[in-house]
């Protein structure tokens, strides 16, 4: 009897000292419950972005980079890949929130057999965020985790290590691109005469083009306004949540009689505020 109790005893130390082991292995979502809900979670490439309402992000597509989609082995959510293969970005969604970024960004890195750099604290978004550096084999690349309320976001972009060395703000600005949906749609009260949804909708969404979906969700008959107006930007085109400064209106030409164009010209923006990719 008393064999057995201590050969249980010993049995049970065993299993706690090898549960902690147990999670350097890479954290992975729940699947969802059902097709339909799979499918939303996969999310879904628009003209210019990656968006998936169903975690709540968008990623806006950097310049020169076509969709990564992950195979049946891979476990990221999305990617952004250029045409030669030379650049990649993926994004993992990690169920760990209140975690310690730098902690959790050295076990992700071991299990994929990266060597991480330097490790920084940052803000993103206004949350807690990490930046750092890591090497993997030939190609060395930039990290970033962003703490979300329900994820925490595993972003990672690489190049061969002689690009990457030379242009490390490249890597960082794909990165930059994504983007977490606000719990709701934020509001512009329009402060004078001269702002048009031109202006509105560079400053919030980062493109100008987005005016036209601004003036749809508004019910709205133009692109023109009134002071003391209030205007909705959907929340899942923010870009940015403060307020547009009066000085804004400078960022968008103006026409030769002094009044902003009722539309684009050619059908593009005049002015993006996205920060630039690779090209």
């Amino acid at each position: 009897m008393y064999f057995g109790k201590r050969f249980l005893l010993c049995a049970l130390t065993a299993l706690l000292l090898i549960l902690p082991a147990s999670g350097c292995k890479q954290a992975e979502l729940a699947q969802p419950a059902s097709p339909e809900a799979a499918l939303q979670a996969r999310g879904q490439v628009e003209a210019q972005r990656y968006l998936n309402t169903h975690y709540g992000l968008y990623w806006f597509k950097p310049a020169g980079m076509n969709p990564l989609q992950p195979g049946e082995s891979d476990h990221f959510l999305f990617g952004w890949q250029d045409k030669s293969g030379r650049v990649l970005a993926r994004l993992w969604l990690l169920p760990e929130t209140g975690a310690d970024l730098k902690a959790l960004a050295a076990r992700e890195a071991k299990a994929r057999k990266w060597s991480l750099g330097q490790a920084r604290a940052i803000s993103m978004q206004g949350r807690p965020a990490l930046d750092a550096t890591y090497q993997a084999g030939e190609r060395a690349g930039r990290l970033r985790l962003l703490q979300s309320d329900k994820w925490v976001l595993f972003m990672a972009a690489e190049a061969p290590a002689a690009w990457a060395g030379k242009h490390p703000a490249r890597l960082v600005a794909v990165l930059e691109r994504l983007r977490l949906i606000p719990p709701g749609d934020v509001l512009h009260v329009v402060k004078r005469a001269s702002e048009t949804l031109n202006m509105v909708s560079l400053w919030y969404t980062g493109m100008a083009a987005n005016w036209t979906r601004i003036m749809k969700y508004n019910h709205l008959r133009d692109q023109h306004l009134s002071a003391n107006q209030e205007i909705l930007i959907p929340r899942d085109l923010v870009w940015r949540l403060d307020p547009m400064p009066p000085w804004a209106t400078r960022l968008v030409r103006r026409s030769s009689r002094g009044k902003a164009p009722s539309k684009p010209q050619g059908g593009t923006p005049e002015l993006e505020l996205l920060p630039t990719g690779p090209k």
